[in-house]
C-alpha cells in the first residue's frame, strides 16, 4: 500500500476510534447512568473490612464477648453480600473502575493466601499488577 493512503487509513482509523469514545462517553452522560451505587458498595465493603482487621481483645466468658462474635459474623456475612453485588455490577465510569480494583486488591491477597495459593506465584502477581494498573490509571486519567 503507498505511503499515503497507508498514513490517510491509519489516521482514519485513529479518527474514529476517537469518534466511538466520545460517542461512548456520551452516551454513559446522556444515559444518566454512573457507578453511584458500585462505588457506594465498595466504601462499604472497605469499611467492613477496616473493622473486621480491628484487634479483638474480648475472650470467651467476657460479657460482650458473644455479642461481638456475632457482630463479627454479621459483617462477615455482610462483606459477602457486597462482594456477590459487587461482581453483579459493571463499572462504566473510571471512579467505579478504581474502586471494584481497589476493593479486589483488599480482598484477594487473604483470599488467595486462605487458598493455599502463593502469592509470589508469577500467575498471581500478573494479577495483583493488573489491578494496580487499573487503580493507576483511574486516578491518573480522572486528573
Amino acid at each position: 500500500m503507498p505511503k499515503a493512503i497507508q498514513a490517510s487509513t491509519t489516521s482514519r482509523r485513529a479518527m474514529l476510534a476517537g469518534l466511538v469514545t466520545l460517542s461512548m462517553t456520551g452516551a454513559v452522560q446522556a444515559s444518566g447512568r454512573s457507578d453511584a451505587r458500585l462505588i457506594s458498595l465498595c466504601n462499604e465493603f472497605t469499611a467492613i473490612r477496616h473493622q473486621l482487621r480491628q484487634p479483638f481483645d474480648l475472650r470467651p466468658g467476657d460479657a460482650d464477648y458473644e455479642a461481638a462474635i456475632s457482630g463479627q459474623d454479621d459483617l462477615c456475612e455482610r462483606e459477602g453480600e457486597i462482594l456477590e453485588e459487587i461482581g453483579e455490577l459493571s463499572s462504566i465510569t473510571l471512579a467505579g473502575l478504581k474502586a471494584k480494583a481497589q476493593v479486589i486488591q483488599i480482598y484477594l491477597p487473604d483470599h488467595i493466601a486462605d487458598s493455599e495459593v502463593e502469592t509470589e506465584q508469577p500467575e498471581v502477581q500478573v494479577v495483583f499488577s493488573l489491578l494496580q494498573d487499573i487503580a493507576t490509571f483511574a486516578t491518573e486519567a480522572r486528573a
